[in-house]
């Protein structure tokens, strides 16, 4: 009752949606399979791992036979770029199961989303997505664990290419909330938005609600935010998009 009178206190208006903990009695399905992803998680990154070093053998093969003029070895060092990246996200998955606390350093949030917006450059392009760019110059340093925010990160920035079947642009804006001296960080697509109804189930595991895609993606974002003490929420307003915000401590917050 405490948190829905605090929302109603700040007036929070009914198109944005934050994460819902509460887990009734008709959640407890999805508790029972999030435990089992958990016990299952190491089995199935073995297996997963040994297949993916076979295609990390054979794409470094590849490279070493293809020469260095040949256009083809772009393929191959793609092919060895999203493998690692596959095998990065295997680990992250393991951690995320464990409930591990991994080790925080102090980093530039801003360079961070430079990182990723450089990874989605060629994919927003063949999407006729513009990327927007609107990063505070003088934002303050954070603590936090790259790989996972870079995940947490991504997770939304293709859901938001994905929204976006026909092109348009997605804007990623880093401010500072002065007030209470919190780091914010919106990504603002123009998609068609999300409907009211699935707002509340948007944070849960294995929600099929974007595109289709059942899984942890957003689930998994929420956690990562949640760990570093920070918010998520989502402001849409079908059909004009969808704005992702999170608020993040900064360093000497934390």
């Amino acid at each position: 009752m405490a948190d829905s009178h605090q929302e109603k206190k700040k007036g929070r208006m009914p198109d944005e949606a934050t994460p819902n903990t509460a887990l009734p009695g008709d959640k407890l399905l999805q508790v029972d399979r999030w435990v089992a992803v958990g016990k299952l998680s190491r089995d199935v990154a073995h297996r997963l791992n040994s297949h993916l070093t076979g295609i990390l053998t054979y794409a470094h093969f590849l490279l070493n036979e293809t020469p260095e003029t040949d256009s083809k070895r772009e393929y191959a060092e793609t092919i060895l770029k999203e493998t690692n990246r596959c095998r990065d996200i295997i680990a992250q998955f393991q951690e995320f199961a464990r409930g591990d606390t991994s080790e925080a350093i102090i980093v530039n949030l801003n360079e961070v989303i430079e990182k990723l917006l450089l990874l989605l450059e060629h994919k927003a392009t063949m999407e006729s997505v513009k990327l927007v760019r609107k990063l505070h110059k003088r934002l303050p340093h954070i603590a936090l664990n790259v790989a996972q925010v870079m995940d947490a990160f991504w997770n939304l920035m293709t859901n938001a290419l994905e929204a976006m079947p026909k092109g348009g642009s997605l804007t990623i804006e880093t401010t500072m909330d002065k007030v209470n001296n919190l780091l914010v960080v919106e990504f603002t697509d123009s998609g068609p938005g999300i409907p009211q109804k699935d707002r509340a189930h948007l944070f849960e595991p294995f929600s099929a609600i974007r595109h289709q895609h059942a899984g942890l993606g957003l689930y998994s974002t929420y956690w990562i935010i949640k760990n570093l003490g920070g918010t998520i929420e989502v402001k849409s307003k079908p059909p004009q998009g969808n704005t992702f915000i999170i608020k993040l401590p900064p360093a000497d917050k934390v």
